[in-house]
């Protein structure tokens, strides 16, 4: 995406706003991967994180032109916290 014209100081925030959900979303896979079923989340996530990696292809192939909008580096920042937390 940076290829794209997605700037670097864009893909920072994306990166540190990502940052506190992926340890949050850490600690709660380790309290779910407990006991009997450990491999139950990992089972649950398999199909949307499936579906964010086509979807993260698909946003790298549509990706527009800049000037980018701030409603799309939202979006970006969204798809980036979803796809974390089923990862």
């Amino acid at each position: 995406m940076v290829e794209k014209g997605l700037r670097k100081e864009d893909l920072a925030i994306i990166v540190l706003l990502d940052f506190p959900f992926q340890m949050v979303g850490g600690w709660v896979a380790g309290k779910f991967s407990t006991g009997d079923r450990a491999l139950r989340p990992w089972l649950l996530a398999f199909w949307p994180r499936l579906g964010f990696s086509l979807s993260s292809a698909l946003i790298v192939y549509w990706f527009p032109v800049p000037p980018m909008t701030k409603w799309f580096l939202a979006f970006l920042v969204a798809h980036s916290v979803l796809q974390s937390f089923v990862g």
